[in-house]
């Protein structure tokens, strides 16, 4: 089940904890009904909390290459 195109975007936010609390709560509502929101939220949120838990490194160097093949990886799925 795919979300609402129109609350995609607030959902990212929602997920990243970038919205007002009234744009909070209107979304929460929306969401109350409709699974392809609450699951694109749900989706989102374990993206969100894997890549908040990732330990950042300063001393790793990545070759273009390497860059290369994961935004391609990104842009096929």
């Amino acid at each position: 089940m795919k979300p609402c195109p129109i609350h995609r975007e607030r959902i990212a936010a929602l997920a990243l904890n970038a919205l007002t609390a009234p744009q909070q709560r209107d979304l929460r509502a929306h969401l109350e009904t409709c699974a392809g929101c609450r699951s694109y939220l749900e989706e989102l949120s374990a993206i969100t909390h894997h890549l908040t838990a990732v330990e950042l490194r300063s001393d790793i160097q990545t070759s273009e290459t390497f860059h290369r093949r994961v935004t391609d990886r990104l842009r096929a799925e």
